[in-house]
């Protein structure tokens, strides 16, 4: 089972790439939302998620250790999620990623960076999601025509499960998952 510690949830000002991103002005309030999500007492990955905070007032003061953020934007605001443009990459994680994911120095991690916009195409919310490299895997389905690609979500509840370390092999090193 997965739970979320809130790290960060604060009004911060958008800089010119962010404004760029989340299609408002340079100053512009925007709320940052830090996570981390914790997988069998393990740090799993790292979530954050930039929002305009014209379009959630409020949004702050929500209790997302127990709340899904999309769940918010859909219940409590009237938004709902209808597209996503993500990219992945690998990325090495910074000191302090590296300490909060309880992984040792220099440790690569899986980037999605999403963008996410509504049934009305207003951009909502800007997600940076860093998945730890020694314990994740993503499974991507697609359909015949590749029209349509279908990815479960990593960081919903009950989706990610840690990978088993190998007997007697380092924590940090990459290996296949395990066949079922």
């Amino acid at each position: 089972r997965m739970t979320t510690r809130v790290l960060r949830d604060e009004r911060v000002e958008a800089d010119r790439t962010l404004a760029a991103d989340l299609a408002c002005m340079p100053g512009e309030a925007v709320i940052f939302i830090e996570r981390l999500r914790i997988g069998d007492d393990e740090p799993m990955v790292l979530d954050t998620a930039h929002l305009r905070a014209e379009l959630f007032p409020g949004l702050e003061a929500i209790d997302f250790e127990q709340r899904s953020l999309y769940d918010v934007l859909e219940s409590d605001y009237g938004r709902t999620v209808a597209e996503a443009s993500e990219t992945l990459e690998p990325v090495i994680l910074t000191p302090r990623e590296c300490a909060l994911l309880e992984v040792p120095p220099h440790t690569t991690a899986l980037l999605t960076r999403r963008l996410t916009s509504d049934t009305d195409g207003t951009i909502q919310a800007l997600g940076h999601v860093k998945l730890r490299g020694d314990r994740s895997r993503s499974i991507y389905k697609r359909t015949l025509d590749s029209s349509a690609d279908r990815s479960p979500d990593p960081t919903a509840d009950g989706t990610m499960r840690r990978l088993p370390r190998p007997p007697g092999g380092p924590s940090d090193s990459p290996r296949p998952a395990p066949h079922r």
